[in-house]
């Protein structure tokens, strides 16, 4: 399995990173605390998995890191449109 980083030569950041970034309205990494990054992901695996008819401590497989990325990536536009809008 491929390792993922926060880094991403490429792109700059990891796909998951990058929807956070989006979710808090920020667009460097400078710009956040990786405590908040970590509490954001955590709870958003429980969720997916719970949708997913997975136990908490099952492992994603190839196939599941995959979904649960697009799953970020939904998430992280449906929460920071929500966000905007009570400011």
């Amino acid at each position: 399995m491929k390792q993922l980083t926060i880094y991403d030569y490429e792109k700059k950041y990891q796909p998951r990173f990058q929807a956070y970034l989006g979710y808090v309205g920020k667009n460097n990494a400078n710009e956040v605390k990786m405590l908040d990054f970590i509490n954001w992901i955590s709870k958003h695996v429980l969720i997916f998995k719970n949708l997913k008819g997975m136990h908490d401590d099952e492992r994603l497989n190839d196939k599941t890191h995959k979904e649960f990325t697009e799953y970020l990536k939904g998430v992280a536009k449906n929460e920071s449109t929500k966000n905007m809008h009570c400011l």
